[in-house]
């Protein structure tokens, strides 16, 4: 009688290993390749073009829907409509961005160099440049970004010539 409990404890241990060997956990899979923006972003009049007021933070912002009100920008947040890359340098002549563009494919409707010159977070926003294929920032231009792409955006940002700001 004592057989029966070892024979058992030896088929369950058997199981366990043929169900652990087979198993492959949570795996996803073949994941899909990284897609990205990026560019140059070039400032007319080099250093010594930049405002001289404090400038806390330069970005480039990837926007599904072009806002036209401050409440738009902020509700693109609230949706996750919007991409933007990491702090970029500033009062300088050029810098290059590159920036992972998530859930691919995605559609952009308003891609923008920002910059924010005050401590408002909310308020204190500049748009410095709009990517457009014309030239003419009241007509931005759709980018899109496929599964696996890089797509390359440059800007010009002349800050005697900003393009048309959101309005509040």
């Amino acid at each position: 009688m004592k057989k029966m409990p070892i024979v058992i404890m030896l088929t369950c241990l058997f199981e366990i290993m043929v169900f652990a060997a087979g198993c492959t956990g949570l795996d996803p899979g073949d994941l899909p390749p990284d897609s990205y923006l990026e560019g140059t972003i070039t400032y007319s009049g080099g250093v010594d073009a930049w405002p001289d007021t404090t400038i806390y933070q330069v970005l480039v912002i990837a926007f599904e829907n072009q806002p036209l009100t401050r409440d738009e920008i902020f509700e693109s947040f609230q949706k996750s409509e919007v991409v933007i890359s990491e702090s970029l340098p500033d009062s300088v002549e050029s810098t290059e961005y590159r920036f992972r563009i998530p859930s691919p494919p995605r559609t952009f409707n308003y891609v923008v160099v920002a910059m924010r010159d005050g401590p408002n977070l909310l308020e204190d926003w500049k748009m410095l440049s709009v990517y457009s294929k014309t030239g003419d920032p009241v007509a931005p231009s759709q980018v899109v970004v496929d599964v696996g792409s890089d797509v390359s955006i440059d800007f010009l940002v002349d800050f005697d010539n900003l393009p048309p700001q959101p309005v509040p």
